[in-house]
């Protein structure tokens, strides 16, 4: 039986590629993870922004009984989704994950809270469904019923009953 045929080893070339610097992450993983999206609090706060003056000055426009082109305010609700695309996150998820970090968590948080305020002004609308929905599942609300018992508890033995024990 012969044997294979072995591979020689060779010394490993150099790389002419240019050295690619290390992130060193606070664990002390080198290059742990996706790169930050924003890395000062002040540039995501500006974005945040552009985003609610969006949704504030958006207009439609219809066409009215003369022909005439109408345009009016037609603002678009603050969803977390739309101000997590809006910031250029995959998903609302990762704009949370910025919430963790000690330098976002304040605006991240401030923003949370006008975008549940601006459902919390829709509770006098028409028709408050959608704000009860977005607030039940994305702002913590509850409907809670309490229910109070009061009275006296009576307790009478009859006597075929004690016969039975």
């Amino acid at each position: 039986m012969k044997h294979p045929k072995r591979r020689q080893l060779t010394p490993k070339r150099k790389s002419t590629k240019a050295a690619i610097p290390k992130r060193v992450s606070k664990r002390g993983r080198i290059n742990e993870g996706r790169p930050r999206l924003y890395n000062s609090p002040d540039e995501m706060k500006m974005i945040m922004d552009e985003y609610f003056k969006y949704c504030d000055n958006r207009t439609a426009s219809k066409v009215d009984d003369d022909g005439r082109t109408v345009t009016y305010p037609n603002p678009e609700a603050y969803t977390m989704a739309g101000l997590a695309y809006w910031l250029g996150f995959e998903d609302r998820n990762g704009l949370l994950e910025y919430e963790k970090r000690p330098e976002f968590s304040s605006i991240v948080k401030r923003a949370r809270t006008k975008i549940q305020s601006w459902w919390e002004s829709r509770l006098g609308d028409k028709s408050p469904t959608g704000a009860i929905f977005w607030l039940k599942n994305h702002a913590g609300y509850r409907d809670e019923q309490h229910m109070q018992h009061g009275g006296n508890l009576t307790i009478t033995w009859d006597k075929k009953f004690k016969k039975a024990l």
